[in-house]
């Protein structure tokens, strides 16, 4: 207790990932790194598809039980942050962009955009406690190239969608 408010005294971010976080993004410090994940959580699509949930299966001796809780739970803090399928929300694309224009309306100065997130990647960059013979963690290569990446319609919705979030901030 009491480091949220020692780092704000210093005039130091504090770091606000949206998964973990009960009170409503616009409440959240300005001072502040808000993201949705990070590179040792599930992307958004792996999350909603499931594909995360068999990735660490298959490369982690971690319990299924586990996996499938901690995957539930996940689902349940989206769904408790305002991000829930509906009619307008499609697939794992909808979900992503629901995601991010939810953490549009944070109150943070800085936000974190997840590449694998943009590019509606659902394999994570690192799965930890896994080694080399498990799984290539920082190795997964891209659907497009970077040079790719500013035209690309995926990342260009998820940008937009932030800005609409960030309407007012």
């Amino acid at each position: 207790d009491g480091v949220l408010e020692a780092l704000a005294e210093r005039n130091i971010a504090s770091y606000r990932v949206l998964w973990f976080e009960d009170d409503e993004p616009s409440t959240w410090p300005a001072l502040s790194l808000a993201t949705v994940t990070t590179h040792d959580l599930p992307t958004v699509a792996g999350l909603w598809s499931g594909a995360d949930v068999d990735d660490v299966l298959a490369s982690s001796d971690m319990a299924e039980d586990d996996v499938r809780a901690g995957r539930a739970e996940l689902l349940e803090r989206l769904a408790r942050a305002g991000v829930e399928p509906g009619d307008e929300v499609g697939g794992a694309d909808g979900v992503v962009a629901a995601a991010y224009r939810r953490l549009g309306g944070a109150g943070s100065l800085l936000l974190a955009l997840s590449l694998e997130d943009a590019l509606l990647e659902e394999r994570r960059p690192n799965i930890p406690g896994t080694t080399a013979d498990q799984r290539d963690n920082w190795c997964i290569p891209l659907p497009l190239a970077l040079d790719d990446l500013v035209t690309a319609r995926p990342p260009a919705d998820l940008l937009a969608g932030l800005r609409r979030g960030r309407t007012g901030h």
